[in-house]
């Protein structure tokens, strides 16, 4: 999205009370793949490709009027098998850190069924020195054929569970 138009929506939501925000990259514009999006924008000063620059252009030009929100890494960063490696997973921690750094307020996760996955990651966070507030991303199943798309495109391991019987007295 153009500086133009951020600055603009920022202006408005400023002008209706609204003080919290969460920075996201967004999906690429339909019809482009990510990296050429991504290409594109950073090309150009006239948009932001990344949400650091988005977080330091808030703090920046509105201070601390607004409250920050950074998501994890989008799904186009992680592997098609959902596993990254551990230098992407390190990299990905210290580019968020960046953006907590840079005056994020808060995180929120991508959507996740692995509560030991959630609680690893709050830990490595601590770890590394981010101390802000982590929230864990849920989505609400409503039929099956939309929690495989999400968690299709979120790229995630579904664990496997087994759903034991109840004995009876």
């Amino acid at each position: 999205m153009p500086v133009e138009k951020i600055d603009h929506a920022l202006e408005t939501i400023k002008s209706n009370g609204i003080q919290n925000v969460l920075a996201l990259r967004g999906d690429p514009p339909h019809g482009c793949n990510s990296s050429e999006t991504l290409v594109a924008a950073v090309l150009s000063e006239h948009y932001f490709a990344f949400k650091l620059k988005h977080v330091k252009h808030m703090r920046a030009k509105y201070g601390d009027y607004f409250g920050i929100t950074a998501a994890e890494a989008h799904p186009d960063v992680i592997p098609a098998n959902g596993l990254a490696t551990l230098e992407a997973y390190e990299n990905d921690l210290a580019y968020l850190k960046r953006k907590v750094d840079a005056g994020a307020d808060l995180i929120v996760t991508q959507l996740f069924y692995d509560t030991d996955n959630f609680l690893k990651f709050v830990n490595d966070c601590r770890q590394i020195g981010i101390t802000c507030p982590i929230v864990p991303g849920i989505m609400p199943i409503n039929n099956y054929k939309g929690f495989l798309r999400m968690t299709g495109f979120c790229k995630l391991q579904i664990p496997y569970f087994r759903i034991q019987p109840i004995s009876q007295c």
